[in-house]
């Protein structure tokens, strides 16, 4: 019987098949508008604006990513909304993973808009997905898919 001494030379390490899981953070942009100049509504603009940038830098899994807002502009036509849609750009760009927004009337008023929107933003490869807060509506999940399934029915 013969015996074997294993020495450094003779030892190959087998990686492990386990590979650290390494978490990517969301980079997640925020949306704001409001659609008057009025005092109310300007300071719900910093509100929602504050709010969101606060929230996504406490947040671990998240990066912040940038802010667009649109203030004193309508939502029921896309074509005036500038930072709108420089975010729809950026998003095309691969900038981040994630919108989020307080509600879908601050997405926009018109409803066929929003899911021309949320669909072109789905389509990416990667998708954004939109979260959408006072409805709790997340465009990543099959709740998300419903809801905007019944919104285009109705449109």
């Amino acid at each position: 019987m013969s015996t074997t001494i294993l020495t450094a030379s003779n030892v190959t390490m087998i990686p492990s098949n386990r590979q650290a899981t390494v978490q990517k953070k969301i980079r997640t942009a925020c949306y704001a508008r409001v659609s008057s100049e009025h005092d109310s509504q300007q300071l719900s603009y910093a509100t929602q604006k504050n709010y969101f940038i606060d929230y996504i830098k406490k947040q671990e899994n998240m990066e912040f990513a940038g802010f667009y807002g649109d203030e004193a502009i309508s939502g029921t036509n896309r074509m005036h909304r500038i930072q709108f849609n420089q975010m729809m750009e950026d998003a095309k760009a691969h900038k981040f993973d994630l919108i989020m927004t307080k509600s879908l009337s601050r997405w926009a008023r018109n409803t066929l808009d929003a899911i021309a929107c949320i669909r072109e933003l789905k389509a990416l490869d990667p998708p954004v997905r939109v979260i959408f807060q006072k409805e709790n509506i997340d465009t990543g999940n099959a709740h998300g898919e419903l809801v905007l399934t019944i919104m285009s029915a109705l449109a």
